[in-house]
């Protein structure tokens, strides 16, 4: 927290879930409040919707598959500003069972790939799986770990659904990508 006040830093955003409840929550409980703001990119791009700073011309007509993160979910609370970026951006949005503070976990959290990747990638295949039933042609998540687990699940699937970070999906639907 000093190393970055000490820039003279306002704002910190993270894609990272971890990162963003670590710096806004669990440091301040430990050392000190920081006296700059935290968010994570959802939260971010929600704010510039609401400013009016960006607007999606043309949505993606398409099913998407949303995956809650269970840290940006159940330990950060962000549930409702993902499911905005997915309807600001496509016609198609569909939920997941599961979903919200009940999040199923995809298994891309908490080393587990180091651990015992075979349970990582059977957490995640399930997850696909919920995706797949539901005619989802593209799956989405807000959470770096999520994304990996996600998309390595859907390979080892056979490929009939990709996987991509909303905030990214959201950066297409703009031309920023």
């Amino acid at each position: 927290i000093e190393a970055i006040q000490a820039l003279g830093v306002e704002l910190v955003v993270s894609g990272c879930p971890g990162c963003v409840r670590t710096l806004k929550n669990v440091y301040p409980r430990l050392a000190m409040k920081p006296s700059f703001e935290v968010m994570h990119t959802s939260e971010l791009f929600n704010r510039y919707f609401d400013e009016g700073r960006l607007k999606v011309e043309n949505k993606a007509v398409m099913k998407v598959a949303y995956h809650d993160p269970c840290e940006l979910a159940r330990l950060y609370g962000v549930v409702d500003e993902p499911r905005r970026l997915l309807n600001e951006g496509v016609r198609g949005f569909i939920e997941l069972p599961e979903n919200k503070h009940d999040v199923r976990c995809c298994g891309g959290g908490g080393v587990l790939q180091a651990v015992n990747d075979e349970l990582r990638l059977k957490m995640g295949m399930r997850r696909v799986q919920q995706a797949l039933a539901l005619d989802a042609e593209l799956l989405t998540s807000a959470c770096p770990a999520c994304k990996i687990t996600l998309i390595d699940s859907a390979k080892k699937l056979g490929g009939k659904i990709s996987a991509i970070d909303v905030n990214e999906l959201i950066a297409k639907q703009l031309n920023l990508l």
